[in-house]
């Protein structure tokens, strides 16, 4: 098992992350082709799993998000999460390239404008009003919003807000500050986001084993940018 879980970082998690940032900011539909083949990919690594359709028996591919929790892997729109959030940490650290900042703006405000509430693990940390860590861009064109430059602060408030919450509940120091120790964010945005993966549907509408929106934080961005477009066009 072991051995197989290094082949997967190595040939397919290691691909996926390169420049996730700057590729992975599309709607679900232009990423299902690549989606499919991680998940193929992820069959493999678990035992028993079936990877495709038999004919003879009519069993269907195994489900992948049960062993995605049970391996602890991130799959394609949360590697795409964690890729952007880092990177709008390090902005925020200031240790990014001056070009890559200045696409950026630090945020006075104390409340969000994206009206997403993502159910969280605990619940006793829901966010009730939630910061701004950046300001939250709007472009004429619908297009120029699926960019870093729009995704990202949106995904950054949503996320960096909920996880200090946990933190915070937890009775730990909260991780969104000024400083020089990028670990410990990282590992908090990844057990947030595996968390927020394997969550089933909050009106158990489909099986628990099925993926929806709420397991990937920038789907709810683009649904939430789709609605209010819509709206606009009325």
């Amino acid at each position: 098992y072991r051995a197989l879980k290094n082949l997967y970082h190595s040939f397919i998690e290691s691909h996926l992350l390169y420049c996730a940032s700057a590729w992975g900011c599309v709607p679900e539909s232009r990423l299902k082709a690549l989606f499919s083949a991680q998940k193929k990919g992820i069959r493999a690594l678990h035992r028993g799993s079936s990877s495709f359709y038999d004919k003879e028996s009519g069993t269907a591919p195994s489900h992948t998000k049960p062993i995605f929790s049970e391996h602890c892997l991130l799959a394609l729109p949360n590697i795409i999460a964690k890729s952007i959030l880092g990177a709008l940490y390090r902005v925020k650290l200031n240790i990014s390239p001056s070009n890559i900042c200045l696409l950026f703006s630090h945020s006075k405000n104390t409340s969000s404008s994206n009206g997403l509430d993502a159910p969280s693990c605990n619940t006793r940390s829901a966010v009730a009003r939630q910061v701004n860590y950046y300001d939250e861009p709007t472009f004429k064109l619908s297009r120029s919003e699926l960019q870093l430059a729009y995704v990202g602060p949106r995904l950054y408030n949503l996320i960096a807000a909920q996880v200090n919450a946990e933190t915070k509940a937890n009775g730990q120091e909260q991780l969104d500050i000024r400083n020089s120790y990028f670990d410990p964010f990282k590992k908090a945005i990844t057990k947030h986001l595996l968390c927020t993966q394997g969550q089933p549907h909050p009106t158990n509408d489909v099986g628990p084993e099925e993926w929806i929106p709420q397991n990937s934080p920038i789907d709810q961005i683009l649904l939430a940018r789709n609605s209010r477009s819509q709206k606009t066009s009325l």
